[in-house]
């Protein structure tokens, strides 16, 4: 693809925003998605600010975000070290034991994961082991994904389609330590034990909000203070009506459950 000057980067990524902004209500053209985007994840995250500033508009807002491919078969599927973000709405920040009120026709997922809740704003990139000090809590999450693109989307319509990104459910809050250990998460599933869960390889989850935070400062975001990150997948389900999920970090110690 011939390389987009300025004007024509506007274009593609407003006009991909206007695709995905109906992704809820009709099938999305994902051939055109991926021909707007090419391979650009430049232009993808672009595009994915701009349904940020769509949500904000409505009356929502973002009070958070997600650090992408950072484990398991997911890890560098983009390439070494690409770590795209999410980003997660206000109203979509759900408690444990929330029952979730999702409705169309897209296939849903749930992944377990290890969320940070920000104490203070973050205007500039920090190394990892600074990231402890810029905590209020850590939280056993559940993220909740919703596939609206099909299997033919490229990997720049999955970034600008926010990662597949619907929602977080936070378990308690414990206060955070220089250094968590990553053990396994314990997952049940309509009270039957999966397993325990550990994927490898996996970035360490202050190692993920640091790079958030160099990715942000790109575009031009910080985080905010009381802002939830999601670090990445322990493991990851499909999502189906009538399920009950429970996560148990057990040296964290937290725990989440979530129902549909």
């Amino acid at each position: 693809m011939q390389e987009m000057d300025s004007g024509e980067r506007q274009h593609a990524a407003t006009r991909a925003a206007r695709l995905l902004e109906r992704a809820d209500e009709c099938d999305v053209d994902v051939a055109e998605l991926n021909q707007l985007l090419g391979s650009d994840m430049d232009l993808a995250l672009r595009t994915q600010l701009l349904l940020a500033d769509v949500l904000e508009a409505s009356g929502d807002e973002v009070a958070g975000w997600k650090v992408g491919l950072t484990s398991g078969a997911a890890h560098d599927m983009m390439g070494r070290g690409v770590r795209p973000f999410g980003h997660i709405p206000r109203s979509r920040i759900l408690p444990s034991g929330a029952h979730l009120a999702i409705t169309g026709p897209h296939d849903l997922g749930i992944e377990p994961e290890i969320a940070l809740r920000i104490s203070r704003d973050i205007h500039e990139p920090i190394r990892p082991e600074d990231v402890s000090d810029s905590l209020n809590s850590v939280h056993a999450a559940f993220e909740i994904n919703q596939f609206r693109l099909g299997p033919d989307r490229s990997h720049a319509s999955l970034v600008a389609d926010n990662l597949t990104h619907w929602g977080v459910v936070l378990g308690p809050g414990v206060a955070p330590t220089p250094d968590p250990h990553l053990d396994p998460v314990r997952v049940d599933h309509n009270q039957e034990h999966l397993g325990a869960f550990l994927p490898s390889p996996m970035d360490h989850p202050y190692r993920s909000l640091a790079a958030l935070t160099s990715q942000l400062a790109r575009f031009g975001r910080h985080l905010r203070a009381g802002d939830v990150v999601i670090t990445g997948s322990f493991s990851r389900h499909d999502l189906v009506r009538g399920d009950v999920w429970t996560a148990e970090f057990t040296r964290l110690p937290s725990t989440v459950t979530v129902t549909w």
